[in-house]
């Protein structure tokens, strides 16, 4: 196993589940208190803290790869809006890790996400 900002990731040469690897990764995002998940062609996974992008000591992703964790997320609908508009904006919740609110778009490499954790109490205007 692979380790990617210390959540063991599966062998490329293994088929992985895609939708529990996007939970690893959001799980990881909750647990680090980021307030971004960044995923993109060419780049490693990457996370926003205080500000900061603090990008995986892992490989880059592949398209393939981008496209197959993005889409583990979607619904059917939303991969037809995101495929005809070439953007998408979305809140998803995932579970017991929290919301997220989604967007999603094409650029040069190819999709893009960035995911913004939604807290569920919202911060006193001091804390900001």
């Amino acid at each position: 196993m692979v380790l990617l900002l210390g959540i063991p990731m599966v062998e490329d040469t293994q088929q992985p589940d895609y939708t529990t690897e996007i939970k690893k990764l959001l799980r990881l995002t909750v647990d680090q208190e980021a307030s971004d998940l960044h995923l993109a062609v060419d780049e490693p996974v990457a996370i926003r803290i205080d500000g900061k992008i603090r990008k995986a000591q892992h490989k880059p992703l592949s398209k393939k790869t981008v496209e197959d964790l993005i889409y583990s997320m979607l619904t059917e609908e939303q991969i037809a809006i995101l495929e005809t508009k070439k953007e998408l904006d979305c809140a998803i919740e995932f579970g017991d890790i929290g919301r997220f609110r989604v967007n999603v778009g094409y650029e040069e490499r190819g999709l893009y996400a960035t995911l913004r954790y939604i807290k569920d109490t919202i911060p006193e205007i001091a804390q900001l």
